[in-house]
């Protein structure tokens, strides 16, 4: 198909075309540069975002806590042999002759074989305060005929402990125990009724007698 050019000569207009379409093109090309450029307005975000990044950081480190202490010791602790020594206590002993010892059963007549509960009271007569252990390893009620002991509450189960106790001026502490109306003093696996009889019930704290009792079984 053959162009209308008008009355000039053809290179005229292809000259025209030439400066239009190389104008066209200049402006494309600056419309492109401009939006494939850095946008000016996300510059500060991006300068911005390793501040950020290091903000997120450092909130991430963990915050030191306080450990509360338990009732257990420390783990760092010293062995109980390197810790200060304690204090001497400055209560003196009681001596035997600072105690009274009382025995007594529950009742005095009973009968053969009959459960019989016994008692043993300790009283520091002293004018000062003293200690002494009162523990069951210390104690001891029994019953005689003579120089025979029949029945001891030390005998076939007996309870041991230790009880290191002050005992102030006049204070008086009981302990009890319950016969159970048959002999030790042939073993306790083949433990025999005593006959009838009066015999005599006696308190022991270590060295310290007390004064014998009469118990009579009918």
């Amino acid at each position: 198909m053959k162009l209308t050019v008008g009355p000039l000569p053809a290179g005229v207009y292809w000259r025209r075309r030439a400066i239009v379409g190389g104008a066209l093109l200049i402006v494309v090309l600056m419309l492109w540069a401009q939006c494939s450029g850095p946008d000016p307005k996300r510059t500060p975000a991006s300068a911005q975002s390793p501040t950020a990044t290091s903000a997120a950081v450092a909130t991430a480190d963990p915050t030191p806590t306080i450990q509360t202490p338990t009732t257990g010791d420390p783990v760092t602790s010293a062995p109980p042999s390197s810790s200060a020594p304690a204090a001497a206590s400055t209560v003196p002993v009681c001596a035997d002759g600072d105690l009274s010892l009382v025995a007594s059963p529950e009742q005095q007549v009973q009968f053969r074989g009959a459960y019989l509960k016994f008692f043993l009271k300790i009283k520091n007569t002293s004018a000062h305060d003293c200690t002494r252990d009162l523990g069951a390893d210390y104690q001891e009620l029994y019953l005689q005929v003579g120089a025979l002991k029949m029945w001891s509450s030390d005998q076939c189960d007996a309870p041991k402990g230790s009880q290191p106790t002050t005992l102030k001026p006049g204070i008086e502490v009981s302990f009890s125990t319950t016969w159970n109306g048959k002999t030790t003093n042939n073993g306790c696996v083949n433990r025999e009724v005593p006959p009838a009889g009066k015999y005599e019930l006696v308190g022991r704290l270590d060295t310290k007698l007390s004064a014998p009792v009469q118990v009579q079984l009918t």
